[in-house]
C-alpha cells in the first residue's frame, strides 16, 4: 500500500470506504515498523471499519493513535479528533494533516511510504 491512498479518499461512491481501509492498514504497517525498529507496542484502536454516523467516537480513537506515535518520535502533531466532518474545508485540512503526520512517522520508523 501506498501513503499516497492516505492523502485523500477517490472521488467514488465508496471513496471514503476505500480510504478508510488503506489509512488502516498504513496504521498497522507503522505499529509492525516501530516494533521492529524500537521495540515498542503501540496500541492499535479500532478505527476500520469507519462508521461515519460516529465520527466522533472515530476521530477520538483516531487521535489517541496518533498523539503515541507522534510521542513516540518527537513529532509535534495536530489535534484530528476537533474536526467538524460536516464542514468539507476542515475535512480537507484533517487529510492532509492526517496524510503529514504519517509521513513523518513512516519516514522515523522506516515504515512503507
Amino acid at each position: 500500500m501506498s501513503l499516497a491512498q492516505v492523502l485523500n479518499p477517490p472521488p467514488t461512491d465508496t471513496g471514503l470506504e476505500e480510504w478508510s481501509f488503506e489509512h488502516d492498514q498504513h496504521h498497522r504497517a507503522i505499529i509492525a515498523a516501530v516494533k521492529q525498529a524500537k521495540g515498542v507496542d503501540l496500541t492499535y484502536q479500532q478505527i476500520y471499519p469507519m462508521n461515519p454516523a460516529d465520527i466522533e467516537n472515530w476521530l477520538q480513537l483516531h487521535q489517541a493513535m496518533h498523539s503515541d506515535m507522534t510521542s513516540l518520535f518527537r513529532i509535534i502533531g495536530n489535534d484530528l479528533s476537533s474536526v467538524d466532518w460536516r464542514d468539507a474545508n476542515q475535512r480537507q485540512g484533517f487529510f492532509y494533516l492526517n496524510f503529514s503526520e504519517h509521513r513523518d512517522v513512516a519516514l522515523a520508523c522506516g515504515a512503507p511510504i
